[in-house]
């Protein structure tokens, strides 16, 4: 079960903020801060390579992106969590075109010490 290790931090986590009651886990759960496991989030700017201000291609292109939209899937076997920018998805081809030379394909956050921090940002 070597694959599973960072399991055992969430699940201690869990049980550790579950109430107890007559020796049973009460089922009735409070919302935690995320910010308690997830301190930052990728912002937009974070999903470019680059912001070379005189590129003309890039300025129109990031101009349009005005929402930031992404997706955020937790690896079962490592414990990582990657966000993949999705708002090209839901914009005009020729401009998601555009974009794409300027994009990173995701960033990667992993499980340390409680918390999500990012790889590389």
């Amino acid at each position: 079960m070597t694959q599973r290790k960072w399991f055992a931090p969430f699940l201690q986590f869990a049980l550790r903020h579950a109430t107890v009651i007559s020796g049973s886990i009460h089922t009735d759960w409070k919302e935690l801060p995320a910010t308690d496991f997830l301190p930052s989030v990728p912002q937009m700017n974070d999903f470019f390579t680059s912001s070379d201000s005189t590129d003309y291609d890039f300025i129109d292109a990031r101009l349009q992106a005005d929402m930031t939209l992404m997706q955020a899937e937790l690896s079962k076997e490592n414990g990582t969590l990657t966000f993949t920018l999705t708002t090209p998805e839901y914009m005009e081809k020729e401009t998601a075109e555009k974009l794409k030379p300027f994009l990173r394909r995701s960033i990667v956050y992993t499980w340390k010490d409680g918390k999500f921090i990012p790889d590389t940002l």
